[in-house]
């Protein structure tokens, strides 16, 4: 495969993770772990471990300083110069001093990495939600996050003033940022990163589409870290990045309802039912379903503004001439039922 190279072992592609993770990495370099990480689905999951895991620039600094490669092919040079390795006792004199320093070396990597890890635990905040239920919360500079359901964002609670960085785990996410052009915001999921130009807009991942639309202001996208814009969205805009291609596709918004998890705002323009259906499940993370072929013909037109689930299927309801009943927590919408007369009434 392109930009493949099996001769290389995991040591080279982990140090490709930490010169991503610092900005120094070239494009090729880029690809070739891209490409890696493809590779295995345990080569995806050392990956995003390391990324999560690693933002404790100290002691990335101290990893920085334990190069292994530089220092083991010293070592091999300074042996061979001190030795005549032609001769097999020296050769075997040479492989377990290697192989000691090599050993060495990999458990301080590992005494480090794990330290790293450790930290992090410690020093890592996630905020999540319910399966059911929609979250809010108030980041430390002041932003405000609502979390859709089933989601959860993490940041580091020690370098968040000085990097106002998150990251997203799962889900979806609306933000509200306050603007600090000396410290921009950035929320990233995976490679792509968007940063905030003063703004407030929905950032999510399904499957392997990850979907930014933007409510107000401007956001830059970036990927891999760079400081070049891969696209600038302005209020009204939104951007689906494939995770596995890297494409990106962007558009105008033409889903009103895109935030409703946020703030129960439902817009209906002459809507079918399934699609009416399907927002109100998004909204209020209900599920609905309709009795009856005749009533997907209908269309509905209407606007909602924090208002109850009861309350909209009731408006519903009398404008279609439906009638909704729940039952085993899924709600039925299905035609009105006439009201049998008796003699004398």
């Amino acid at each position: 495969m392109e930009n493949f190279d099996p001769t290389k072992g995991e040591s080279f592609y982990i140090q490709l993770i930490f010169d991503e993770m610092e900005g120094n990495i070239s494009q090729h370099e880029t690809e070739q772990l891209i490409v890696w990480r493809k590779q295995d689905p345990a080569n995806e999951k050392t990956y995003r471990e390391m990324v999560e895991n690693a933002d404790n620039l100290e002691l990335l600094k101290i990893y920085r300083q334990l190069d292994t490669e530089i220092s083991i092919t010293s070592l091999h040079q300074k042996l061979r110069a001190g030795q005549n390795i032609d001769k097999p006792e020296n050769r075997k004199n040479l492989s377990l001093v290697y192989l000691r320093w090599v050993g060495a070396a990999a458990v301080l990597f590992l005494f480090i990495f794990s330290s790293i890890y450790i930290f992090q635990q410690q020093d890592r905040v996630v905020l999540s939600s319910t399966h059911t239920e929609t979250a809010r919360f108030t980041l430390p500079d002041g932003s405000k996050i609502v979390l859709n359901a089933n989601s959860s964002i993490a940041y580091s609670k020690r370098s968040f003033h000085r990097s106002r960085a998150v990251k997203l785990l799962n889900g979806e996410c609306f933000l509200a940022i306050v603007h600090n052009p000396n410290k921009p915001f950035s929320i990233s999921y995976g490679n792509i990163s968007v940063r905030d130009i003063g703004t407030s807009f929905n950032f999510g991942i399904d499957g392997e589409q990850l979907k930014v639309s933007v409510r107000s202001g401007i956001i830059s996208i970036h990927e891999n870290r760079s400081e070049i814009s891969k696209a600038i969205l302005k209020a009204g805009e939104t951007a689906t990045y494939q995770t596995k291609t890297g494409h990106m596709h962007r558009d105008s918004i033409r889903d009103l309802n895109y935030m409703a998890y946020v703030d129960h705002h439902l817009v209906f323009n002459n809507a079918s039912l399934n699609e009416v259906a399907k927002s109100l499940e998004l909204a209020y993370h209900r599920k609905i379903r309709i009795l009856g072929s005749l009533t997907l013909k209908r269309h509905f037109t209407a606007e909602f503004k924090d208002r109850s689930l009861s309350d909209v299927l009731s408006v519903i309801c009398v404008a279609l001439n439906l009638e909704f009943l729940e039952k085993a927590g899924i709600i039925y919408l299905q035609e009105k039922r006439k009201q049998v007369r008796t003699n004398g009434s």
